[in-house]
């Protein structure tokens, strides 16, 4: 298979799939219900519709490097999502762990509780929401656009009105403008993966937590 028909293979997955998610996003109403079986199936519905829109989105923009970190990791969660409708009682038992490491993660970010931030773009609005993050400003507002000088300048200028030190960027991003921001506001750029797979220990969803987590708290404490 030359790689034309692969990606016209990958894109027919990614198109079935979409089709499948809004049937049972469709389903639960929009929202999670109270119960840890349906908050488990509307996360991995959304988050399997988040890389698939993602990865049709680079591939249009002619980002075929970045897209190989969503590509993965969209197959990867459709056919868990797969196994869990062929076994039923899979979902309460990962369902239940999820439960269960969120209680420690949301634990371990409670000192960033009201953190500013800045982010490359507007890719990480659950995580801040959850953990409590304000994201106060972007190095790229409109995706695909290089920033222009003036709102580099505008950036900085904010970052250092409201003492921000954190830039959190993906591993797919050009990091010189993020770098230079840094320079010029005393900060410190953190490279976070959105998706498993992004290092050797990044195996799993929970590691992949783990690993973004640790790399926040120990930059929050070396920039206080």
């Amino acid at each position: 298979m030359n790689s034309e028909t692969s990606e016209l293979a990958s894109l027919k997955l990614l198109s079935d799939m979409q089709a499948e998610l809004r049937d049972a996003l469709n389903a639960l109403g929009g929202m999670h219900g109270d119960g840890l079986l349906e908050h488990y199936l509307f996360y991995t519905a959304a988050h399997i519709n988040r890389a698939v829109e993602g990865y049709v989105y680079l591939r249009e923009s002619g980002r075929v490097e970045a897209s190989k970190h969503l590509i993965r990791t969209a197959i990867e969660a459709f056919i868990r999502l797969q196994c869990i409708r062929r076994q039923p009682e899979l979902l309460f038992r990962i369902a239940l762990t999820e439960f269960n490491e969120d209680k420690k993660w949301l634990e371990e970010m409670k000192p960033l509780r009201g953190l500013k931030v800045v982010t490359y773009h507007r890719s990480w609005p659950n995580f801040a929401k959850h953990f409590g993050i304000e994201v106060v400003g972007y190095v790229e507002p409109r995706p695909g656009i290089p920033p222009s000088p003036a709102h580099t300048v505008e950036l900085i200028q904010l970052m250092k009105r409201e003492k921000v030190k954190l830039i959190l960027v993906e591993p797919y991003f050009d990091l010189k403008t993020p770098n230079a921001i840094a320079r010029e506001t005393g900060g410190q750029v953190i490279v976070l993966l959105p998706s498993v797979g992004g290092e050797k220990v990044v195996t799993d969803y929970f590691k992949l937590f783990d690993y973004d987590i640790a790399l926040l708290t120990k930059a929050f404490a070396a920039t206080r």
